[in-house]
């Protein structure tokens, strides 16, 4: 069966999933952990220059992901009966100016330290176990989105050298699977994202699996982080994974198409969703003018088809746990009829 996912937030000021809430979900087979901090994105993002800082957002992120694994993960039932498989994220690295993100490659050792520490705290037996099949890297996007990787050279990018290490680390020396979740092409850039996404994908043999982001749902023009992203873009992701190659919105495949040596990766979506598609929230209507519930019917029907194939991972992002493990509300389908239901209803109901 292919990876159908959900993202998990844990660590400072986060509120932790129980076991009951995860088991909850139906048709879910894994979760992905997104070790972080509530009190705003610095406290979760490494820095290069501030090893002090860095230091405490290793430790605090160790801290959250041994604590979920003992005392939440381990009494699930998916990892009681051995059918579930739980995915380790790292913390995010910071990339607001051009010294972070020229110097992202120079942060590796801090990396390494997270992993052995998390492999420390979890032990050897664990960490190695079945259920844990691999590492979510929390980087999004290949930086500076104004200047197209090289293709001869991807490398001399400093995010994708980064990649490129912590790959080998992840999949040689501990035999693990490495995954990413890229945002899709978005703002005035868009070209160049998806084309240096293209180059890691089509061109390098780096993750094993990348789900794409189309990144429409939480777009908006009223939303505080407004950048257009446009439906179109749930029609490249589309074409995308039907190709096994990140394609641009019309279907031509990005950074000249995927080489016959890079044979490693498996594409597949990033779901998107959260309770607004029950109270249509206006800050999250759309630039062409959709609600949340629309943009969510979107999601579902162009990537329905995909799905069905069993073949392609999936994961869902559903905004926060509260959004995701939320009460049932009140809410009319396109047919008028008023039913009750709830994000994570939502989600069993696509992956049926």
């Amino acid at each position: 069966m292919a990876e159908q996912l959900v993202f998990l937030y844990i660590g400072t000021g986060y509120t932790a999933p129980t076991a009951a809430q995860i088991n909850s979900l139906v048709n879910v087979n894994g979760v992905v952990l997104i070790p972080g901090n509530a009190a705003g994105p610095y406290n979760q993002k490494y820095i290069y220059g501030d090893t002090a800082h860095n230091e405490t957002v290793t430790a605090n992120a160790v801290s959250a992901v041994v604590s979920f694994v003992n005392n939440v993960w381990l009494n699930t039932t998916m990892s009681r009966e051995g059918w579930g498989r739980l995915w380790i994220g790292t913390p995010m690295a910071d990339g607001s100016t051009a010294t972070q993100y020229n110097n992202r490659h120079l942060l590796y050792t801090t990396y390494r330290d997270y992993l052995d520490r998390v492999r420390t705290g979890l032990g050897n037996t664990l960490f190695y176990a079945q259920q844990f099949p691999g590492i979510y890297m929390n980087i999004e996007s290949i930086l500076p989105h104004a200047t197209p990787v090289s293709l001869t050279d991807p490398l001399s990018n400093s995010t994708i050298k980064l990649f490129n290490d912590l790959s080998y680390l992840v999949r040689t020396t501990h035999g693990k699977q490495f995954l990413w979740c890229p945002y899709y092409g978005y703002g005035p850039n868009a070209a160049n994202i998806i084309h240096n996404t293209g180059v890691v994908v089509n061109r390098m043999n780096l993750f094993n699996i990348v789900c794409l982001q189309p990144n429409y749902y939480f777009n908006a023009p009223a939303a505080p982080t407004h950048v257009p992203a446009p439906a179109a873009n749930l029609t490249g992701v589309r074409q995308s994974v039907e190709k096994q190659m990140v394609c641009y919105r019309d279907g031509v495949p990005a950074a000249g198409g995927r080489l016959s040596t890079a044979t490693l990766s498996r594409v597949g979506v990033v779901m998107e969703i959260d309770t607004n598609i029950y109270r249509d929230n206006p800050a999250y209507v759309s630039d062409d003018g959709r609600t949340p519930y629309e943009k969510w019917g979107a999601y579902a029907s162009t990537y329905n088809p995909l799905e069905s194939l069993n073949r392609h991972p999936f994961v869902f992002y559903a905004s926060s746990t509260g959004s995701l493990f939320s009460d049932p509300y009140q809410a009319s389908d396109p047919t008028g009829i008023v039913h009750w239901n709830s994000v994570k209803n939502e989600i069993r109901d696509f992956f049926a």
